[in-house]
């Protein structure tokens, strides 16, 4: 975690600040070549790095939950690991981000896919956001309407935040 730079910030006047992990042992898991780690080695280093960022807190929104999957084209955990830390995001009130860049791809699911989002259902989670994590203006908003009818078909809901407070309803 980089403490000084959550530090600065929150000390922001955001309305909201999402929570990812991108890095692992000052390793990328967008950088397979680069990674020294086994596949299953990366990956039981990343739920441990989650779960330490959602106990660690300070964010409104858990997004990119299986951000690795993009370029290990699998996600691998143990249900029960994952139970744990999404319990832990929906005690601190945390929404989950769903992904629609998979769209852009003509995959079938966004991003967590079904077994991921089973797991944030069960652990209670209910509030959802979306994003096209678009990186050119022509995608942004790609996706959108899939996602939300992914995510409502496990009975989420979507919200959105102001300062810091969730918000839920008729979009504002």
């Amino acid at each position: 975690l980089y403490r000084a730079a959550l530090a600065q910030t929150l000390a922001q006047d955001y309305d909201l600040v999402l929570g990812s992990v991108h890095w692992i042992d000052d390793m990328a898991p967008y950088e397979p070549e680069r990674m020294t780690y086994s596949t299953e080695k990366m990956f039981q280093r990343y739920w441990e790095e989650m779960e330490r960022m959602v106990e660690t807190g300070g964010f409104q929104i858990i997004a990119h939950l299986d951000y690795p999957k993009r370029y290990y084209n699998a996600c691998l955990f143990e249900d029960q690991t994952v139970l744990r830390i999404l319990q832990k995001a929906c005690d601190k009130g945390m929404a989950l981000e769903i992904n629609t860049s998979p769209f852009r791809k003509e995959e079938t699911e966004p991003m967590p896919g079904s077994r991921l989002l089973e797991l944030y259902a069960k652990a209670g989670g209910y509030h959802i956001t979306l994003g096209s994590d678009a990186h050119e203006p022509e995608q942004v908003g790609t996706g959108i309407e899939r996602g939300l009818a992914f995510g409502s078909s496990y009975g989420f809901q979507p919200c959105w935040f102001e300062n810091k407070k969730l918000k839920t309803g008729v979009w504002g």
